[in-house]
């Protein structure tokens, strides 16, 4: 699936914004414009192209990518007010406490969320902080529900239960209509009115053109609605459903996609069905099902946004909160970090303490350092947006999703490698984290889709922006790639980065720069020479994300380490060494990656996929080298 970014609009919430979708101009140019990319939707092209504001005001990535800098994102977005800071940590511990009581009393074997879970998430009104105070609800901002997250991922179960319902109620906020919201949101807001989310089918993919679920009818008034939904999440008792199906468009034989609000209350002769509960290995207490729709009747008032807009609703189910999963990752990561350092100080091996162990601590600097770069990316995102700094994340939310996915296999390495053989017995209280991390990614983005996301959202925005045209004679094909080589190997100081953070974090400073500056040289140049032919190249399109996430990254934890030095926080000269280790390691890394993308349209070797080795093993139906011992007679 595709992403969505956020944005501001007069017409809408603007706490909790707007995704956008990747929709490619009509003026895009034709080396990146294929059918059923989607880039930015048209209502929020519109407000940008009004504003006349430059690439680098509305998207952080697209901008850095563009070698473009704003002085502003420099600076770590925080609360303005101390009461403000005391009033949602004071609701995060209280909840925190009553959570972790209630997590004690309930078994791992419960196939459902017990009562006291239940009873403690009413108690605390966590379903009212996605919705806004007009309809009762708490009307947390982004900064609020990231600390409220924290506190989330004390349980995967939980989470994915309750990030349901926030995607649900964002959906009705952004594209609901004031009867909609009226009837819906205040429910939702008092605990009376469970959702749930219904996309997904066999044999879909990420193609929505091929969903089969159908509105069938002549007229608005006799309309059905049949279809089979799988992944579910907790569809089994939930009082409103949100529908993603076909319907014919009047005059043609094509369909067009809808989307429905079915309530339970409201299914006259129609049925709706739990065809089968998913036997996962994780998120064992989160009920996941195929919901079968029979017969169920569809009117005007039923339909949830305009017919254009149908299509980024289906993204925004799949793409956003991200900055939200990464909260609820960090929470559970550093209370896994916790346990492994009790662990390491009491456990002797050796004559040693296992804290001693080099290659002990070297798994555990790993994951140290994934947890804060990932943290320090999910809160930045969310200041910025509640500061109105940036109107689209798209990228951004694809980049947290893959942090947040690659510091839980990380997590997993971890375990094994620090408790041995305790880590697979099933009474180590972690144990359930192999099965939820993998049921986890199971229902998330595919991490090739994320790749997409990124890469080509980022290449897109670049040609659109630059003259791409191919240089007519040889000679000045020549001088453009030794433009390119020479920025690669000694980029040249542009923005001076170093002059607006901390002293201690110049060479920090200087990673992101050169290699923001790399970037945008190489974009250059496989735009010129590679073409339409990028977008099926995945090798180039992973390593440009990969060196895309790692300039947001790098500008985040300067950010960060540069305002908690100025004011004093505690373990402050930490988070500057890490973060100019960080940034000097992952420098080194997007370097080397930009000179394999600068040099490999004439080396194999140093471009994957033209080897098609993945291909190769496909066509043969599994791997085809011989054995070392097989001989030719």
């Amino acid at each position: 699936m595709y992403s969505l970014g956020r944005i501001s609009s007069q017409t809408r919430s603007a706490r909790f914004g707007s995704l956008i979708s990747r929709n490619f101009s009509e003026n895009a140019p034709a080396e990146v414009k294929t059918k059923e990319r989607k880039m930015i939707a048209r209502k929020t092209y519109d407000l940008i192209e009004k504003s006349g504001a430059a690439v680098e005001k509305w998207s952080l990535s697209r901008g850095l990518a563009m070698n473009k800098f704003e002085k502003d994102f420099i600076i770590y977005p925080e609360y303005s007010e101390t009461d403000d800071v005391e009033m949602i940590k004071g609701y995060t511990d209280a909840f925190r406490k009553d959570l972790e009581k209630a997590l004690e009393v309930c078994s791992q074997s419960e196939n459902s969320l017990s009562d006291q879970i239940m009873a403690c998430l009413l108690k605390h009104n966590v379903t009212s902080a996605f919705v806004s105070a007009d309809y009762g609800g708490l009307g947390m901002t982004n900064k609020d529900l990231l600390q409220l997250y924290e506190v989330l991922g004390a349980n995967w179960s939980v989470y994915a239960t309750i990030n349901a319902t926030h995607v649900f109620s964002n959906i009705l906020t952004i594209y609901g209509t004031d009867e909609q919201k009226s009837k819906y949101l205040p429910k939702i807001a008092s605990g009376q009115c469970k959702p749930a989310i219904c996309l997904s089918e066999d044999e879909m993919g990420s193609d929505l053109s091929a969903m089969k679920a159908e509105i069938t009818g002549g007229n608005k008034s006799s309309q059905k609605l049949s279809g089979k939904k799988i992944s579910v999440i907790d569809g089994d008792n939930a009082d409103v459903y949100l529908v993603f199906a076909q319907r014919p468009n009047p005059g043609s034989k094509n369909r067009r996609l809808t989307c429905v609000l079915v309530d339970r209350e409201e299914l006259g002769d129609g049925a709706i069905t739990v065809v089968q509960r998913k036997n996962t290995i994780g998120l064992k207490q989160c009920h996941v099902s195929s919901i079968l729709f029979s017969n169920v009747p569809i009117t005007a008032e039923n339909v949830v946004g305009a017919d254009n807009e149908v299509q980024e609703m289906a993204l925004e189910v799949t793409s956003s909160n991200k900055m939200f999963f990464g909260s609820a990752v960090c929470a559970y990561m550093k209370g896994l970090l916790e346990h492994l350092s009790h662990h390491c100080n009491r456990t002797v091996q050796n004559g040693v303490t296992l804290s001693a162990n080099a290659g002990v601590q070297k798994a555990i600097t790993n994951l140290s350092m994934s947890v804060y770069v990932l943290e320090t990316i999910s809160y930045y995102l969310g200041g910025l947006l509640d500061e109105k700094l940036v109107v689209a994340t798209d990228i951004e939310n694809a980049i947290v999703h893959k942090f947040a996915n690659r510091t839980l296999r990380e997590a997993l390495i971890t375990l094994v490698e620090v408790m041995g053989s305790a880590s697979a017995d099933m009474q180590f209280s972690y144990n359930s984290l192999f099965g939820d991390v993998a049921t986890l990614l199971s229902l998330g983005v595919a991490e090739m889709d994320l790749t997409d996301q990124i890469a080509m959202g980022t290449l897109s925005t670049w040609v659109k922006n630059n003259n791409t045209s191919r240089p007519r004679f040889s000679f000045s094909r020549i001088f453009a790639s030794n433009d390119t080589s020479s920025t690669i190997k000694d980029p040249k100081l542009v923005h001076f980065i170093a002059e607006h953070a901390h002293p201690s974090l110049e060479i920090a400073c200087r990673s992101l720069e050169h290699s923001i500056s790399r970037l945008h040289a190489v974009i250059g140049k496989i735009s010129m020479e590679q073409g339409k032919n990028t977008q099926t190249d995945f090798a180039t399109l992973e390593s440009l994300a990969d060196v895309i996430g790692n300039n947001l990254g790098m500008l985040a934890c300067i950010a960060r380490a540069s305002r908690s030095y100025s004011i004093g926080l505690r373990n402050a000269d930490l988070e500057l060494a890490w973060t100019t280790m960080y940034c000097s390691r992952t420098g080194v890394k997007s370097k080397t990656e930009l000179e394999c993308l600068s040099d490999h349209f004439g080396i194999v070797r140093y471009n994957p996929t033209l080897l098609n080795v993945g291909r190769a093993v496909l066509d043969m139906g599994g791997y085809c080298i011989e054995s070392p011992i097989e001989r030719n007679w």
